[in-house]
């Protein structure tokens, strides 16, 4: 079981949920990658990142990939060494001495290496300062001078105020009004009521004259009242002489 040897091959996959922008920024910092080993590795092709190890290191790559979000495959191999393999530790199980293995250098160039632990996986934006703006054609104005476009029209001429005055003070400014004022109305024929007396207009109490009734009289007890109906005769014509086809 100790001999058996075990490869970490990645194709280009990321996990579920993963952003592929993210996961090649952390794997480009996990292996300290270049732009150009990076184009190789996110390329689709079968690129196998470790290779004759035992499966201990291969599950730790593996760990560290799945990480970062890249999905890779650890692969038992055929071939059986004739020496027991030494465990290869990864960076991020390195010891404390510092040293730290690499990648194989045979598969990928320039050898991929895991970053220590703790290392920040997201690349660092290096600030470039902006370059400082030319201001040799500035100058400075003098104190209170006026920094507007100075405009060469002539000043409007001044209004001609000759025939105007200043009222003394507590001089009424509104022309005075000479139309006399109404005239009282006569009210001398008017009285006032008594208190409590009503002010409502009231008619003269003359009880109304009796109707003349001389020329209606009483019917007998059981009379009819109705008028009497006068019988019609209708004379109905001849139509002896019609007959019927």
């Amino acid at each position: 079981m100790n001999g058996e040897l075990y490869q970490v091959v990645f194709t280009g996959q990321i996990l579920e949920g993963a952003e592929l922008p993210d996961v090649k920024r952390k794997v480009a910092k996990l292996f300290n990658a270049s732009d150009k080993q990076m184009k190789l590795f996110f390329s689709g092709k079968r690129v196998v990142i470790k290779n004759k190890i035992n499966k201990t290191t291969a599950k730790k790559y593996q760990m560290a990939l799945e990480k970062a979000g890249a999905q890779c495959q650890v692969e038992k191999l055929d071939v059986t060494p004739s020496a027991p393999v030494k465990e290869e530790r990864p960076a991020s199980m390195a010891p404390s001495n510092g040293a730290a293995p690499v990648a194989s250098k045979d598969v990928v160039p320039n050898a991929i290496q895991l970053a220590p632990v703790g290392a920040d996986l997201v690349a660092k934006s290096k600030d470039v300062p902006p370059p400082a703006p030319d201001v040799s054609h500035l100058s400075v104005s003098d104190l209170g001078a006026t920094l507007g476009v100075e405009s060469k029209e002539p000043p409007p001429p001044q209004p001609d105020i000759t025939h105007i005055s200043v009222a003394e003070a507590g001089v009424i400014l509104v022309d005075k009004d000479d139309t006399p004022p109404p005239a009282a109305p006569d009210v001398s024929q008017i009285s006032l009521a008594a208190a409590g007396e009503s002010l409502l207009l009231t008619a003269p109490s003359e009880a109304p004259a009796p109707p003349d009734v001389s020329s209606i009289s009483v019917a007998p007890l059981g009379s009819d009242l109705t008028d009497a109906i006068e019988e019609v005769i209708v004379k109905l014509p001849d139509v002896a002489h019609l007959s019927l086809e």
